[in-house]
């Protein structure tokens, strides 16, 4: 796919879709300076230009025309997620770390912008935070603000995908015993959502602070909490994790607890 030559969105004030979508396509194209036009009437030689990528503006969805203007169809997700599925049709984005991405922070700023109502954090999302940023920050001083809270977002799908693998390597060779021990690369992101599907209470690994030790951790502390056993030296009070003096003391408590 050829890189566009201009990226052209709508003017005024500026939405997170659009600003995380521009990011995205700079990022998968390797390029943070793609040119970006702000109108209200998009030419109809802008429309019909395959290297014009026309966003959230326009009254056109054509993706083979690089047309993203979600808002003449109520059937259509926000901007940022229209972007996400062509980039990772056409390879630019990894089709796995596209998933993570969709399933939590683009999915979170499509429904946002669509009026749909997420999850009460507590904590002002994305979409606010961008929109708070009108009239203090320049268009181009948002984006480079998105491009920093995308590079994050996309280092933990990375991360999440990589986990995912290693997680499904230990399943495979040891099987689904309430615990699994990983010897060479500590705490697996994202482990203990894996551990749930696999109905795995406990994971074991290395202690990386003391060489020759070992540690405990459970999916869940409220359901599996870890108790007191002969050769630990250390527990949380919130029983989440303990460390003991060796791998075998570590494994045998882990499996009592398992059998419990």
């Amino acid at each position: 796919m050829t890189k566009p030559k201009i990226i052209v969105t709508h003017g005024g004030m500026y939405h997170a879709d659009e600003v995380v979508a521009i990011e995205l396509i700079r990022y998968a194209f390797h390029d943070q300076h793609i040119p970006v036009e702000r109108t209200f009437k998009v030419s109809d030689e802008h429309l019909n230009d395959t290297q014009v990528w026309v966003l959230d503006v326009g009254r056109v969805y054509n993706p083979l025309l690089k047309n993203f203007d979600h808002h003449q169809s109520s059937e259509l997700p926000a901007t940022n997620i229209l972007i996400l599925d062509t980039l990772i049709h056409h390879g630019l984005i990894c089709h796995k770390v596209g998933e993570k991405l969709g399933k939590n922070f683009f999915n979170h700023v499509s429904n946002v912008d669509l009026g749909v109502k997420n999850k009460e954090s507590g904590v002002p999302c994305v979409n606010s935070i961008i929109a708070s940023m009108n009239g203090s920050l320049s268009f181009d001083e948002a984006c480079k603000a998105m491009r920093s809270i995308l590079k994050g977002q996309i280092s933990t799908a990375i991360m999440a995908v990589k986990g995912e693998e290693s997680w499904n390597d230990l399943i495979k060779k040891q099987g689904k015993n309430g615990y699994l021990i990983n010897e060479d690369k500590g705490i697996i992101p994202g482990w203990k959502n894996l551990a749930e599907k696999d109905g795995v209470k406990f994971l074991i690994t290395p202690n990386a602070r003391v060489e020759g030790h070992y540690q405990a951790i459970t999916r869940d502390e409220i359901k599996y909490p870890i108790g007191k056993a002969e050769g630990q030296n250390f527990i949380h009070n919130a029983k989440f994790m303990a460390v003991y003096d060796s791998y075998e003391k570590c494994l045998t408590h882990v499996k009592a607890m398992c059998n419990k």
